[in-house]
C-alpha cells in the first residue's frame, strides 16, 4: 500500500509542477492578448493574430481546468490510499 501512496505523491508533484507552468502560460497569454488588443487599435489584425491568440488562450485554459481536475482526483486517491493503509494492521513479524 505504501508504494501506491508514494506513486500517487509523485504523480501529485508532477501534475502540480505542470499546473504551475500552465498558470504561468495563462498569465503570459493574458499579457500578450492585452498587447495585441492595444496594437490592433491602430493596425489591422495581421494574419489573424487575435484569432490565434484567442485559440491558444482557450486551449491553455481548458488544459489548466483538466489538470486541476486531475490534481483533485489524485488527492482523493491519496486520501483513500492513506485511509486504507491506516486500516491495515501492522505485521508484528
Amino acid at each position: 500500500m505504501t508504494d501506491s501512496l508514494e506513486h500517487l505523491q509523485a504523480m501529485d508533484q508532477h501534475v502540480e509542477y505542470v499546473l504551475q507552468l500552465l498558470t504561468q502560460a495563462e498569465q503570459s497569454l493574458e499579457q500578450v492578448h492585452a498587447w495585441a488588443q492595444e496594437y490592433q487599435q491602430d493596425n489591422p489584425d495581421p494574419h489573424g493574430l487575435m484569432t490565434a491568440i484567442e485559440s491558444i488562450r482557450h486551449n491553455v485554459h481548458n488544459m489548466t481546468d483538466a489538470h486541476n481536475q486531475l490534481l483533485g482526483q489524485i488527492r482523493m486517491a491519496q486520501h483513500d490510499a492513506a485511509e486504507q493503509a491506516a486500516q491495515i494492521p501492522e505485521n508484528p513479524y
